[in-house]
């Protein structure tokens, strides 16, 4: 979405303003927002594994779309690719958080969680960072080599576009990875903790030990 942005809003590009540009990214939103709701039957019915394959790979083929664009193509023409990176991503996230507090005891799943979001939120950033030296390298060296602005411009998202369909592919990569181990049945608050991921996290209050229980039913004893 940040480099998106930028080509949206360059001059080579379609040189639309901060505004327009926020407006052009819209249909990112929609899908997140439509797929929401069905991201917990789908997990349930096919399985979290395959959910976050699924996701990963619905997130592939748009950046793989987006691998070849061209300074010729229309704004028309990004729509798909939004739509499935970011309904691909809301697919793979809520699952994956579910699977990382699925994994602990009980009394971890605020610290499982927690991790989870740290993971996330640290990932992006490096993300970024890389996406963001590779559009601007890639549209340097070509505007050395001589490229128009326009044609720079697309080779940079195009082969920005690349480094991140390998990395949706090496997601499902680890998730086929670990489908040798078994997965664990999922708890109703692991699917709490995947539904609260985006704003916090849950703190578990630990189960009481057998001998404590005990105690409490028979408080005479010592």
């Amino acid at each position: 979405m940040y480099v998106l942005s930028l080509y949206f809003q360059d001059p080579a590009g379609f040189g639309m303003s901060a505004f327009e540009a926020g407006v052009a990214t819209l249909p990112a939103a929609a899908a997140m927002i439509a797929i929401t709701p069905l991201i917990t039957p789908l997990a349930v019915k096919i399985g979290t594994r395959m959910a976050i394959a699924g996701g990963f790979g619905l997130a592939a083929a748009g950046f793989a779309a987006l691998a070849f664009v061209e300074s010729s193509w229309s704004y028309a023409v990004f729509v798909l690719p939004l739509v499935l990176v970011s309904a691909g991503l809301g697919l793979a996230n809520g699952p994956a958080s579910s699977a990382s507090t699925a994994v602990v005891a009980e009394e971890q799943v605020g610290q499982a969680s927690g991790i989870s979001n740290m993971a996330r939120y640290v990932g992006g950033s490096l993300w970024v960072a890389a996406i963001a030296t590779i559009y601007n390298g890639v549209i340097k060296d070509r505007t050395e080599a001589g490229d128009t602005p326009a044609d720079a411009l697309a080779a940079g998202l195009a082969r920005g576009s690349v480094f991140l369909a390998i990395c949706a592919g090496a997601g499902i990569a680890l998730v086929l990875l670990m489908a040798r181990h078994k997965q664990p049945q999922q708890r109703a608050v692991d699917r709490a903790a995947a539904a609260a991921v985006t704003t916090h996290t849950i703190p578990i209050r630990p189960r009481p030990t057998a001998s404590a229980t005990t105690e409490a039913s028979s408080p005479g004893t010592t």
